[in-house]
């Protein structure tokens, strides 16, 4: 087999120096458009398989979900929609073209004329630095684009709503009275142009995700790590990690966060980070664009075992980018898609993911006025301590009670039941998906309508305004205090004093510039007391709600969800960020539309939505069992439990999704309910929904091949003659080319036993084998039930 993929990519690698190289690149060429083509050929190999499996047996292989394959002899070698699939080339290639290619010294830099440095390993660590800077730079630009558009959105619709009050106060009497008193269906009619310019925003850009996605990139569908999954584990997927495919990524994502879909763009970045890896090999191919660097230096790594480990370096960098996690990104990595590792691999994820982290933590620090301690795309909030003029207060302030540990675990029970249902939705939509490019846009345009036209209905028909909590006295002896509203008149003390919507005051000219207006006598001084305010998206979404206060359903289901979702598991004081009923209903909705958008022909990714879905039920939970059970309980420990669980029972991931949660929230002390209800989740959700996880069903369902950690029980009474290609096709240590061609051309497998034998000798050992192969079928206790037989097999 290694001899095999030695020969098969000097042939298409030109890198052998033979005489007869021009004849060696005919093959090669021949070889190729064999290998293409013969996915579509109905003809019979001459050495293929013998397809005979038992009915009996096929059900038993699907009701296990076992790997097998066990397609009809005009399907078998295909892989559903990328065709035909072969298995990536893991062993070193070291035939002597190669090794005499190596023996050379590099070429300098045709630019400076600089000796670089000869060393492999050298190049793969800066390489491996590479990536996790480039795919920083592409997650803080993906995240830029997407607050950028969503800022303009709700702006507009804003500023329609306001243009429509005076219309709406001729309707109802006034603005306030046409927001709690008239229906459902007159507020829709009422602010129709509100809702006309939020629906064609969000058809616009998710129209163009769907035509970009599936006329001209479909591999670039949900979030690809399905696909990731399955090449690390050895399966050559086709396309899928190209620099066309990774730029239609990064694109189709920003288009379908623009657009409102219920996604997120943390699982896309996963791919991005995947391709990075893939094409910093690949660099050499470009350099009739960039600087001319030697082909020879990145030649190096144009295997699959290279490229291999580059691809997880690339899927590690990716998570950390999207959490903030570098130690839960390579974990989630080796949990959920590597089925083999060696600590030099764990250490080159580590390092391109810890890269990605700080770099993507440096672009961002203006963000957090110079702060660097948030890394991620999807924070959790990492605020330790609470006071009179804090927003929030985190669950590390707050005691884990013993007995809260049952009340932990129910909540991961919930997130079980629900993940599971989660699967079996997504399941049952993805064999109805249409397959014609004309219904996969139609489909991405009808989920889109149907998304925005729910939002909006259910944003509408509440009437949720809470104050934003940024209230403070001004022109008073308390000048900044914290105050709950303008009709507060006992908090601010003196005869003029105010309570305004601010964060908080500072003195600006004067002999007390720049300090606080609490702290100092600004005014008497000679200076002016000027308001601090925090970024709007910070304030929530206005709608119709007063000034100084926000629309709890716009926020949740139109604002940025990371806003949302640091508020639900962080804030407790002064009140309760969200009612239980706007929690419920965002959480209800964004359930069913997550089902029906993960699936659809455009980029879309399920973290950060679950994490969402899962922290308001969680906060639910939390604030029903603190009235119920005891007022010391602290809400938003039950949120960040809900998002560990619900996470859990979609992706039954264990291990990294502790680590995850723990990285992206500081929080060490939440550690015990995290895995509580992380390990209830995924005992819960293997009972109702099986052992498989998202990432095992979309496999399947796209009949991508991969080995589990566990072999199937049916593995058991099958022997290796049940299963194997008949007769035995073999190669020489020492072989024609054309022999070598004859065997690629007509054998639907590309592994091959290598042999040193004489020609006598090896008849002898292959008709020995064969009848071996023939008694143990006949022997077999299920090939002698013909109905239930393993006979036949993949080769």
């Amino acid at each position: 087999s290694s001899a095999t993929g030695a020969l098969r990519e000097s042939l298409l690698n030109g890198s052998a120096e033979h005489e007869e190289l021009p004849d060696l690149h005919d093959a090669a060429r021949d070889m190729h458009d064999a290998a293409s083509t013969q996915a579509q050929d109905d003809r019979t190999p001459a050495a293929g398989p013998r397809w005979r499996t038992g009915p009996g047996v096929q059900r038993a292989l699907e009701r296990s979900h076992s790997r097998v394959d066990i397609a009809p002899e005009n399907q078998r070698g295909t892989g559903g929609e990328y065709g035909r699939l072969e298995r990536l080339d893991m062993d070193p290639i070291n035939h002597p073209f190669r090794v005499d290619a190596q023996r050379k010294p590099f070429d300098v830099l045709n630019t400076h004329q600089q000796v670089v440095i000869t060393s492999k390993e050298s190049y793969a660590w800066i390489l491996t630095v590479i990536i996790g800077v480039v795919v920083a730079l592409v997650a803080r630009f993906v995240q830029m684009c997407i607050a950028v558009l969503c800022e303009l959105r709700n702006s507009n619709v804003q500023t329609l709503i306001e243009e429509s009050i005076p219309h709406a106060s001729n309707v109802a009497g006034s603005a306030s009275s046409a927001l709690g008193t008239t229906p459902t269906w007159l507020r829709i009619v009422t602010f129709t142009k509100p809702l006309l310019f939020f629906v064609g925003w969000n058809l616009s850009f998710v129209l163009a995700g769907g035509i970009l996605t599936s006329v001209f990139e479909p591999h670039t569908a949900a979030d690809g790590i399905a696909e990731i999954k399955a090449f690390i584990n050895g399966t050559h997927v086709k396309h899928f990690l190209r620099l066309r495919t990774i730029v239609a990524k990064v694109v189709g994502t920003i288009l379908a966060a623009a657009g409102g879909l219920a996604s997120g763009s943390e699982g896309p970045l996963i791919h991005i980070g995947a391709g990075v890896g893939s094409g910093v090999t690949r660099g050499d191919k470009m350099r009739n664009f960039l600087i001319e660097f030697s082909p020879a230096i990145l030649g190096l790594f144009h295997n699959d075992r290279d490229r291999r480990e580059f691809v997880s370096a690339g899927a590690a960098a990716g998570m950390a980018a999207a959490f903030g996690s570098p130690v839960g990104g390579v974990l989630w990595v080796l949990e959920e898609t590597s089925s083999a590792w060696t600590p030099g691999l764990i250490w080159r994820m580590f390092t391109a993911a810890l890269i990605s982290s700080v770099t993507l933590a440096f672009l961002r620090a203006g963000i957090y006025s110079g702060d660097i301690s948030v890394s991620g795309l999807l924070s959790f909030g990492n605020i330790r301590a609470s006071d009179a003029f804090s927003l929030a207060a985190s669950s590390v302030a707050s005691p884990i009670y013993w007995w809260e540990i049952f009340l932990f675990a129910a909540v991961g029970a919930a997130g079980g039941m629900l993940g599971a249902v989660f699967n079996k939705g997504v399941n049952l939509l993805a064999s109805v998906r249409p397959r014609w490019v004309v219904f996969r846009v139609l489909e991405v345009a009808l989920v889109s309508l149907l998304t925005s036209a729910s939002l909006f209905a259910l944003v509408f028909s509440s009437d949720s305004c809470t104050s934003n909590g940024l209230w403070t006295c001004r022109d008073s002896s308390n000048w900044g205090e914290w105050c709950s509203g303008p009709h507060d008149l006992n908090t601010c003390m003196g005869p003029v004093s105010s309570c305004a919507n601010a964060t908080a005051w500072m003195c600006h000219g004067g002999r007390s510039s720049g300090r606080s207006c609490r702290d100092s006598d600004c005014e008497p001084l000679g200076g002016t007391c000027i308001p601090l305010s925090l970024p709007q998206r910070n304030k929530g979404v206005q709608m119709l709600c007063p000034e100084g206060q926000y629309h709890e359903l716009a926020t949740l289901l139109w604002g940025h969800h990371e806003d949302s979702i640091v508020r639900i598991l962080t804030q407790a004081w002064p009140s309760s960020p969200f009612s239980t009923a706007s929690l419920l209903q965002a959480a209800g909705l964004t359930l069913l539309l997550m089902i029906l958008t993960f699936g659809i022909h455009i980029p879309t990714g399920i973290f950060m939505p679950l994490v969402f879905v899962g922290s308001c039920l969680g906060r639910v939970a939390g604030e029903f069992f603190k009235q119920n059970v005891d007022s010391r309980i602290f809400p938003g420990g039950y949120a960040l439990a809900g998002a560990a669980a619900l996470l859990g029972g979609v992706q039954r991931g264990t291990i990294s999704l502790v680590l995850i949660l723990v990285e992206g929230t500081s929080n060490v002390h939440s550690l015990l309910p995290v895995v509580t209800a992380i390990c209830v989740s995924n005992f819960v959700g293997g009972l109702i929904g099986g052992k498989e996880g998202i990432y095992d069903i979309l496999m399947r369902r796209k009949k991508l091949r991969w080995l589990e950690h566990e072999p199937s029980s049916l593995m058991g009474v099958c022997f290796a003659g049940d299963v194997m290609t008949r007769p035995v096709v073999t190669l020489r240590a020492v072989e024609k080319i054309s022999t070598i061609v004859h065997v690629l051309r007509n054998t639907p497998h590309h592994g091959f036993p290598v042999v040193s034998l004489s020609e006598s000798d090896l008849g002898q050992v292959l008709e020995q084998v064969n009848e071996e192969a023939d008694e143990d079928l006949i022997a077999s206790p299920v090939a002698a039930r013909k109905a239930n037989g393993c006979e036949g097999g993949a080769g």
